[in-house]
Formats: C-alpha cells, sequence, structure tokens
C-alpha cells in the first residue's frame, strides 16, 4: 500500500535535481529517488499525463483524503482495509487529476 497523490505534468515542477535520480522501475514506468537517502519520492509511468508523488514527502497540511485501496490482494496483514473507501484486489479506477 501507498500513500499517494498526483500532478499533471505541465504543472508538475522541481526547483533542484541535484539530488534527484529516476530509474527505470519497469517497461513502463520510471521512479523518482532521492540521491542522498534513498527515498522514493515520485513514479511516472510512460503513458500517463501525470507523475505521482508520494504523499509523505509533501510538508503538511496537504488536505489529502484516501479516495480508494488498490492491489488489496497483496497487501500485508498488517495493513487493515477501511470498509468505507472503495478496495480493489489489483488496480483501481482511474481518480480524475484536477487541472
Amino acid at each position: 500500500m501507498v500513500a499517494a497523490t498526483a500532478a499533471k505534468l505541465d504543472r508538475f515542477h522541481i526547483e533542484s535535481s541535484a539530488n534527484l535520480v529516476w530509474y527505470r522501475a519497469s517497461t513502463v514506468a520510471r521512479r523518482g529517488f532521492c540521491r542522498v537517502c534513498g527515498s522514493s519520492l515520485f513514479w511516472q509511468g510512460d503513458a500517463g499525463d501525470y507523475v505521482a508523488i508520494l504523499a509523505g514527502t509533501l510538508d503538511g497540511p496537504t488536505g489529502l483524503t484516501i479516495a480508494q485501496q488498490i492491489y488489496c490482494l497483496d497487501r500485508g496483514d498488517y495493513y487493515p482495509l477501511d470498509p468505507a473507501i472503495p478496495a480493489h484486489d489489483r488496480e483501481g479506477p482511474r481518480v480524475t487529476i484536477p487541472a
């Protein structure tokens, strides 16, 4: 499970990329990491027009809320599911990203 938000590519800006390194995670996506500490920061699919930003990298308060729970079959037994939030065994439907 991961808590993330997303930004359209045309609205995504990094002030300094000196400590950012991109890693080709698969044939369809790349991930951005901190070169110093190794923390995962971003995820960008090749076919998408957005960058997923890991919520733990954002200074609060963010105002973010959980929209859906995905890949629930693969979750650890220590992650309880919230019955009030839509849950999907695999990837869920796309959530609209505000412009």
